[in-house]
């Protein structure tokens, strides 16, 4: 989920503001579909008040499905920043993960490179926000609202 609070793209943007290069998992191929936390509790909210939605499953994604590597461009995009994207090995996230396993805030786990391995979409047969009567907003909408270009300081 994404919104102002996220723990995704947050964590990302800290990173971008200061490091020179972002690592990937793989080559950024994994597929993901970010949905906005307003438009999800909508969606939470509307069986309460539709009968027919009620008992129903639905899985909630925003309106289109972006690569790993895509997502980084984009919130690099948003920042003003230029990074270099390095492709890491699922095996070398894997070492550093279990290193870090002891850690009390460690930055990466290993749950999260389980979930890095697979796409994380929507599955085309599932009850979607469409199903609801709603329309989730794009991430493109969303990440301007709290994650806004950084002011550039005048040249001296």
């Amino acid at each position: 989920m994404l919104g102002p609070e996220d723990a995704f793209f947050n964590q990302l943007a800290a990173l971008a503001r200061v490091l020179p290069v972002l690592p990937l998992f793989g080559g950024g191929e994994v597929k993901l579909q970010p949905v906005y936390v307003g438009d999800v509790a909508e969606a939470v909210a509307k069986p309460l008040a539709t009968e027919d939605a009620k008992g129903r499953t639905y899985e909630l994604g925003g309106p289109r499905a972006y690569t790993y590597k895509a997502l980084l461009r984009l919130l690099l995009e948003q920042l003003g920043r230029k990074r270099l994207l390095m492709p890491v090995p699922y095996f070398a996230w894997e070492f550093l993960a279990a290193l870090m396993a002891p850690l009390p805030n460690r930055p990466i786990s290993r749950d999260q490179i389980v979930l890095m391995r697979r796409d994380n979409v929507v599955s085309p047969t599932a009850l979607s926000f469409a199903d609801l009567g709603l329309a989730p907003s794009a991430v493109e909408e969303i990440l301007p609202s709290y994650l806004g270009r950084e002011p550039r300081h005048p040249a001296r």
